[in-house]
């Protein structure tokens, strides 16, 4: 059957469903060309699947990278949003603190208030003056205790943030904001060790006047 020939026009459908018409025009194919091409064609398959295998590993390859720049493209688009919302967010973190601590409460954390890192930094350090207008009011008030434990909550805050002084190209304003802060510590020192010897003086002046009475 070797020496059978396509006639001229026809088509023989290969393994793969797909006709194969002869090659050059006024040439006809003759079978066993027929079977030799098929056999080229299945010598390839080896290739082809390796060059499919390649082209979905490629695939796969670009879709995580275009994954991955994507999450860089959002996480650019919410730091460029973010200096935006840093008054707004030191302000909100400020003024739950300030309640929490009036509240006698815990201060709420960075995840209960949903607000971004440096923002809860800020406005914990500006809690501080916050605290300073409380302590000089309880004085006023005849409240010593509650002044010295609320003087006491400034210095914790205080100890608490001063490491981060030195990443101030990364939480900017920070070191700022710690020099004030302790500069409102030192003058709420000086104004407690004033009112604690203004207390005793007052104190021992109350004894000698008790003992007076006494002796009269």
């Amino acid at each position: 059957m070797d020496g059978e020939c396509v006639g001229r026009g026809r088509r023989l459908p290969c393994p793969c469903g797909h006709p194969i018409r002869r090659h050059r025009r006024g040439r006809t194919v003759s079978r066993a060309e027929i079977r030799r091409y098929i056999s080229r064609l299945q010598e390839l398959r080896p290739a082809l699947a390796l060059t499919e295998r390649l082209a979905q590993t490629h695939l796969r390859q670009t879709s995580r990278r275009a994954f991955r720049w994507s999450l860089t493209s959002r996480q650019t688009a919410k730091d460029d949003l973010y200096r935006y919302l840093i008054s707004a967010e030191t302000e909100l973190v400020e003024a739950n603190t300030l309640q929490a601590i009036i509240s006698g409460v815990d201060i709420p954390s960075i995840q209960t208030l949903n607000v971004h890192d440096n923002s809860y930094i800020l406005g914990l350090l500006d809690c501080v003056g916050e605290l300073k207008r409380l302590v000089y009011d309880n004085m006023r008030n005849g409240k010593s205790d509650d002044a010295k434990n609320m003087f006491e909550l400034m210095e914790r805050i205080y100890i608490m943030l001063f490491p981060l002084a030195v990443y101030d190209n990364i939480v900017q304003g920070v070191r700022r904001k710690l020099d004030v802060a302790r500069i409102l510590i030192e003058d709420t020192r000086a104004v407690i060790a004033e009112d604690s010897r203004r207390l005793t003086m007052l104190d021992a002046i109350d004894r000698l006047n008790n003992k007076l009475s006494k002796g009269v």
